[in-house]
């Protein structure tokens, strides 16, 4: 397919010489150029968050006129190209039900991703050589659910419900397990010979990986919550520890993590990228933190920025979700919770005012999500849950930029919402996936009908 991969397909709405208006459902406008009709491609991704379109648009010269239902009509300049789109989503186990990958690790030509399905830990490999990437290999444990994959030499990391497996990937498509460890670990990182896992049990463990086949276990400390994500970053280690806020750790000396300090006041620390001296955290509804870091034993608070609401005009529905990062070519991307699988780009070259220059939706419904984002070149790497067994995608963003500095209305300018009962409902994530669980449904909104089948608890 040489426009890639969207869920909801891609319509053809106006053509004007060469230049073709495509529309889908939830992924905003496309520009098709058509000049060689054998191999169209997307010159331009057309997105502003609002997926409540009314299918009413029209192309004049290079000025696109949308209607946006209850936000009005917007005007967009198609002059310049640019912008994300998807290249490739891809099945990520789970049978017919559902997956959802929790953590990517790359050892090229291949990734490796950690994902819970319907039947069970899946580790899916996906080839990146080849166009679109193929799935060509998996390692399955049916009695529990993966969530986080990191390596060292010949060897790969799982984080699984109860264990931590051990594999040997010497045949990089053919995982073996060499032996299993008793943690229910559910984020890893590594800083040479160190293995650090955040388990479910709310501890931080410190594994010698001198042998990267049999792991030792040298330190346990206590949490106040679960630490989805670790993240190291040159002598410092940080912990997203969800209601405990972020922890940060001297790993001078690797094998024994001293505290330095705890950053709390916000709703929940989900996960941590650092640049140079500055921390960003996926805070949940506070959206994206920035702390300075020079002095990790003291940090000060530089910005807090929302990620304003699925629907951006109704204040009724809930504030979106801040819930993993990425960092590339001085951009800090956002991945959301139950928000259409939106990611969100903000220019952070001034830290106490980030600018959002790209936004793109993934998901084929609304209560989908983005677990984790790597780049490889110019391609990022997505996993979460995009809807029903798909949770792996590639995303071309060679040229990310779709807008030049985009602003959520205030409260006071937003509709309180339709007439008509809301009702609040639990999405279907299993029992172990550390989400926050009660979403705001309008019952007669169709984006949100499209949910998987339950996930077994």
């Amino acid at each position: 397919n040489p426009l890639g991969s969207i869920f909801d397909g891609i319509n053809a709405w106006q053509l004007t010489g060469t230049k073709l208006l495509a529309i889908t459902a939830q992924q905003g406008f496309h520009m098709v150029d058509l000049s060689d009709p054998v191999k169209p491609r997307i010159s331009g991704t057309i997105f502003d968050n609002v997926i409540t379109g009314w299918d009413l648009s029209v192309l004049r010269g290079s000025y696109l006129y949308a209607a946006r239902g209850d936000a009005g009509i917007a005007v967009y300049d198609t002059s310049v190209e640019g912008g994300p789109y998807q290249k490739a989503i891809l099945y990520g186990g789970g049978g017919v039900s559902w997956s959802e990958t929790m953590d990517l690790q790359v050892r090229s030509p291949y990734v490796y991703g950690a994902a819970s399905t319907g039947l069970g830990a899946t580790l899916n490999i996906y080839d990146l050589s080849s166009v679109p990437p193929a799935r060509v290999g998996e390692y399955f444990d049916p009695s529990q659910q993966a969530y986080a994959v990191q390596s060292s030499g010949n060897n790969l990391y799982l984080g699984m419900t109860y264990d931590l497996a051990v594999l040997d990937i010497t045949q990089p498509t053919s995982p073996s397990l060499v032996t299993s460890l008793p943690y229910p670990v559910v984020s890893l990182d590594r800083k040479n010979a160190t293995l650090y896992a955040g388990t479910l049990d709310k501890r931080l463990l410190t594994f010698n990986i001198a042998n990267p086949s049999l792991p030792q276990l040298v330190s346990s400390t206590p949490l106040p919550d679960v630490p989805l994500r670790l993240r190291v970053a040159g002598n410092l280690l940080l912990a997203a520890d969800l209601t405990g806020g972020l922890f940060i750790y001297d790993i001078s000396t690797p094998s024994s993590p001293a505290k330095l300090s705890q950053i709390t006041g916000m709703a929940v620390a989900y996960d941590v990228v650092v640049d140079a001296n500055t921390a960003f955290i996926a805070a949940d509804v506070d959206g994206l933190v920035l702390y300075n870091l020079a002095n990790p034993a003291s940090p000060t608070l530089i910005s807090k920025t929302p990620l304003g609401r699925i629907d951006p005009f109704y204040s009724a529905t809930p504030p979106n979700q801040a819930y993993s990062l990425a960092l590339n070519n001085g951009i800090v991307y956002v991945g959301t919770l139950y928000d259409n699988g939106l990611i969100y780009g903000f220019d952070y070259s001034k830290p106490a005012l980030p600018r959002m220059v790209s936004s793109y939706a993934h998901g084929a419904f609304i209560l989908t999500s983005i677990d984790r984002m790597l780049f490889s070149g110019t391609d990022m790497l997505i996993g979460g849950s995009l809807g029903f067994t798909y949770s792996f995608a590639q995303a071309d963003m060679a040229r990310p930029f779709d807008t030049i500095h985009l602003l959520f209305p205030p409260e006071t300018l937003q509709n309180p919402g339709p007439v008509g009962p809301f009702v609040q409902k639990e999405p279907t994530a299993p029992k172990l996936r550390l989400k926050s669980t009660n979403v705001f449904v309008k019952d007669s909104d169709p984006r949100y009908y499209r949910v998987p089948p339950a996930k077994p608890r």
